[in-house]
């Protein structure tokens, strides 16, 4: 049953009415067909008999139907105006059955329905008074007989009493319900209370973690375990633990429980557990009431679980950047917990603390990095530097030997530029002796050569002719070397002893 709209909508209820209604209609039909109650033609009582049968059934087949309750009242109130449409005298007795109308719709439909019904039957009360007045005027007599007067008044009694069950069925139903919902509700105030005091403790504790001075410094092992100690204290479990993953390996860092704390490590593969790993990296919290059953830890649970008598398990992974690097791991021995949202969100809480420890450590050693680095370039510049001003003093001692060497250019380009001209002048008087050598000591010893031709003819001894051969002999091989220097000279090239040697054997070889 629920409140709803000022209605108490409750099957039933419902059910119950329509039974009742059942009920009167075949306790009417009944008196009509064995004692005839001078009201009622029992042929509309066979009708809405077969009526009340067919909302029964309807309500039997769809009980959700909302218009079954707005029916049950229509009909009710359509049986007794027909009643009275079909005998008019039946006025004294319709008067009494319209009242059970808006009552009905109370039980049935609500206040508001029941408001509405009110105004229909008044004005129905108005209408039918209207009618008798019309049809009898003031010859209108109550005329009843005593036996079925009493049957009818039995029914109506029943009716009423119906209708008085009804109502307290629905007040008793609404009473239980409130009572329950009042108990319901002191216990969420009761549980909100807890909460919101689980809340705070938790807020606080979060407030004293984020101002421990630990958390700044680089030891993330201390870090650690102020993390685990936090935990164990404020969720009440036995065994807190820390948890590294690197790659496919998951190290234990850290673990605390009833019986003291250890660094030990101790190393699972992410092969050999795959549906708890895939919850690490895809839910944000493992919460594990019956951690031996559960789909994502029971992997454990003949390992590690039941040795350890471990019964729930709250894990909740470590995260930087959407990447798993660890979890922080919350186990209950022996007990079942039942872990709550508000469990849920302080673990995520005391792991975005470490996650952002490790992003502080990340991010110290990087700068640890980039301070070596710029030392390192503050000692390439004064490197530099120091080269640099070797370079300049280099540059220096460049420049003033380019000086020297330009002065020294331009000594030697003076000195070669005499010796140039020197050699020009020489180079002139060669050709000038060339020239000498060539036209003007030439001439004669042709002319001598010509002499010793016509001499020879006139020679007539042996020996004479032997004199003027060796004669002409010595003739040509000066007039050779006399041309010999002369093209030498004009052409440039330089004459040396050999060549002139070689010119005189020649020319003995063919004297011999």
């Amino acid at each position: 049953m629920r409140l709803s709209g000022f209605k108490f909508q409750s099957p039933q209820i419902t059910l119950a009415a329509i039974v009742a209604i059942n009920v009167l209609t075949t306790a009417n039909l009944v008196a009509e067909l064995t004692i005839d109650l001078e009201t009622t033609p029992t042929d509309v009582m066979v009708l809405f008999w077969g009526g009340s049968i067919v909302i029964l059934l309807t309500y039997l087949k769809w009980p959700n139907w909302a218009a079954i309750p707005g029916l049950v009242t229509t009909f009710a109130y359509l049986l007794l105006e027909n009643i009275f449409v079909a005998n008019p005298k039946s006025f004294h007795t319709i008067n009494f059955w319209l009242v059970f109308v808006p009552i009905t719709a109370l039980i049935l439909q609500g206040v508001r329905a029941s408001i509405i019904w009110v105004f229909i039957v008044l004005a129905t009360f108005l209408f039918n008074a209207y009618r008798i007045e019309y049809l009898f005027g003031g010859r209108y007599d109550i005329m009843v007989r005593k036996e079925p007067f009493l049957i009818t008044q039995y029914i109506f009694f029943i009716g009423i009493l119906a209708a008085v069950y009804l109502l307290y069925r629905l007040l008793s139903d609404a009473y239980e319900k409130m009572r329950v919902k009042t108990e319901e509700l002191d216990r969420l105030q009761q549980n909100l209370t807890e909460k919101k005091q689980r809340l705070e403790n938790y807020q606080q504790s979060l407030i004293e973690l984020n101002r421990n001075e630990t958390l700044y410094d680089d030891d993330i092992q201390a870090i650690n375990r102020i993390v685990c100690t936090a935990a164990r204290r404020q969720l009440l479990v036995s065994r807190v633990s820390i948890w590294v993953l690197n790659g496919n390996v998951l190290e234990r860092k850290c673990l605390q429980e009833n019986f003291g704390a250890t660094d030990a490590i101790v190393t699972l593969h992410t092969n050999d557990y795959p549906a708890y790993f895939n919850a690490l990296h895809n839910k944000p919290v493992i919460m594990a009431d019956d951690a031996t059953t559960h789909e994502d830890t029971h992997e454990f649970a003949e390992g590690y679980l039941k040795p350890l008598q471990i019964v729930s398990m709250l894990d909740c992974p470590i995260k930087v950047g959407g990447k798993t690097i660890g979890v922080i791991c919350c186990e209950h021995q022996q007990t079942l917990r039942h872990w709550q949202p508000e469990d849920a969100l302080f673990v995520q809480s005391l792991a975005d603390i470490l996650a952002m420890c490790q992003q502080n450590e990340r991010i110290k050693k990087l700068l640890r990095q980039i301070r070596h680095q710029n030392h390192e370039l503050i000692e390439k510049t004064n490197s530099i530097e120091a080269m640099n001003e070797e370079l300049t003093s280099l540059n220096e001692e460049l420049i003033s030997l380019n000086d020297q060497l330009t002065s020294t250019n331009e000594r030697l380009e003076l000195a070669v530029m005499k010796r140039t001209e020197e050699l020009e002048s020489q180079n002139k008087q060669l050709t000038e002796y060339a020239f000498i050598n060539s036209h003007l000591l030439r001439a004669p010893l042709a002319r001598l050569l010509g002499i010793s031709h016509l001499v020879a003819m006139e020679v007539s001894t042996v020996k004479d002719r032997e004199l003027l051969e060796a004669l002409q002999v010595s003739a040509r091989e000066l007039d050779e070397i006399v041309k010999k220097i002369s093209e030498l000279l004009y052409a440039g090239h330089p004459m040396s002893r050999e060549d002139i040697n070689a010119i005189v054997d020649k020319n003995f070889a063919k004297l011999n």
